[in-house]
C-alpha cells in the first residue's frame, strides 16, 4: 500500500489525526495550521491509493486501510524509540546545524560572520554546504537553506532576511554590447532576464557563477550581471550607467514548518538575519559606482 511517493515524515499527519480525531487538535499538536493538515492527509491518501479516514459525529476515524497503515506507523515509532534507548551517546552528542546555500551567498557574508556564530553558540557545530540544488528537507540532511526563492512547498517556512540587488558591469573602456550569463538553467531568474532585456540579445558566453562572470568580464571586455555586493571596490569593472539596479531578489532563510520552534533552527535563522544586517552596516559605501568611486550597497535588510 505504501508507495515511494511517501516518506516517513508524511505519516506524522496520519498519526496525529488518528490519535486526536480532530483536525484542529492535530494541527495544534503538530504546531502547524489546520489547512496544512487537511492538504497533507488528502495528498497522502492519493499517494497510497486508499481512503485513510472517514468523518463521523465523533470526529475523524480510520478506515480499515488506515488502521493497517497506523499499525505500521506505531511499529516504526516503537522501533525508533528502542533504537534511541540503545544509543544514548547520540542524545549526548554536540548539537549540529547544517546550512545549504549558493557559493556567492556564502562567500559574500556568511563566512565573515562565522566567528560571531561560534562566539554566540559555542555548543553548535555549524556546517555550510554550497550547492545550487534545492535542499532535501525530507531526509533532514539540512536544517536551514539560504535561497533567493520564497518556499512554495506548504511544509516549508521562509523568513525574509534581506534583498539582493543586481547591477550590470563592464570594463570602463569596453564598447561591446555582448554579455556573459550564467547557465541556461538559470535563464528564468530576474537577473538573467534583466540581462536579456538590457543587452537585447542572447549571451555570447556562459559561466558557472558570478565570480567567474566578473573574471571573464574583466578579461574579455564583455558585460555581466552580478550582485552589487559581489563587486569589490578594487574591481576593474564599473557599473554601467543607468544599470545600478537592474534586478532585485528577496533573500530567504528556509526551514521545515514543523521546526519553526526548534532552538537550533531559530539560532541559525537569527544569525543569518543579523549577518545580513551587519554586512549592510559594515559595507557602508565601499561599492564602486558608474565612475569607479564609492557607491551603493549590495544587500539590504529592507
Amino acid at each position: 500500500m505504501v508507495t515511494s511517493k511517501v516518506n516517513w515524515d508524511d505519516f506524522r499527519y496520519v498519526a496525529a489525526l488518528a490519535r486526536h480525531r480532530s483536525m484542529n487538535v492535530a494541527a495544534k499538536h503538530l504546531d502547524i495550521n489546520v489547512a496544512t493538515v487537511s492538504r497533507r492527509i488528502h495528498r497522502i491518501s492519493q499517494d497510497v491509493g486508499v481512503k485513510l479516514f472517514v468523518q463521523g459525529r465523533d470526529g475523524w476515524r480510520l478506515t480499515p486501510e488506515g488502521r493497517a497503515l497506523m499499525d505500521v506507523i506505531e511499529q516504526f515509532e516503537s522501533n525508533l524509540a528502542r533504537l534511541g534507548n540503545n544509543l544514548p551517546h547520540l542524545q549526548s552528542a554536540a548539537e549540529k546545524a547544517r546550512v545549504i546555500t549558493t557559493g556567492f551567498l556564502a562567500a559574500d557574508y556568511l563566512t565573515e560572520q562565522l566567528g560571531a556564530f561560534m562566539e554566540r553558540y559555542p555548543g553548535i557545530e555549524l556546517e555550510i554546504l554550497c550547492s545550487s540544488i534545492e535542499a532535501n528537507f525530507d531526509r533532514e540532511d539540512v536544517d536551514v537553506a539560504l535561497r533567493m526563492n520564497r518556499p512554495l512547498d506548504d511544509t516549508l517556512m521562509g523568513h525574509e532576511v534581506g534583498k539582493v540587488h543586481f547591477c550590470a558591469v563592464q570594463k570602463p573602456d569596453a564598447t561591446s554590447r555582448d554579455w556573459i550569463a550564467l547557465s541556461r538553467e538559470l535563464d528564468w531568474t530576474p537577473e538573467m532576464q534583466a540581462g536579456y532585456e538590457r543587452f537585447g540579445r542572447p549571451p555570447v558566453m556562459r559561466v558557472e557563477d558570478f565570480s567567474l562572470a566578473m573574471d571573464a568580464a574583466a578579461s574579455t571586455g564583455l558585460a555581466a550581471i552580478v550582485p552589487r555586493l559581489h563587486l569589490p571596490a578594487t574591481s576593474p569593472l564599473n557599473i554601467i550607467t543607468g544599470a545600478h539596479s537592474v534586478a532585485t531578489r528577496s533573500l530567504w532563510a528556509v526551514y521545515q514548518e514543523k521546526r519553526q520552534r526548534d532552538p537550533i533552527v531559530n539560532a541559525v535563522v537569527d544569525w543569518i538575519a543579523q549577518s545580513v544586517a551587519q554586512r549592510r552596516l559594515s559595507e557602508g559605501f565601499s561599492q564602486p559606482n558608474n565612475d569607479g568611486q564609492a557607491g551603493g550597497v549590495g544587500y539590504s535588510a529592507e
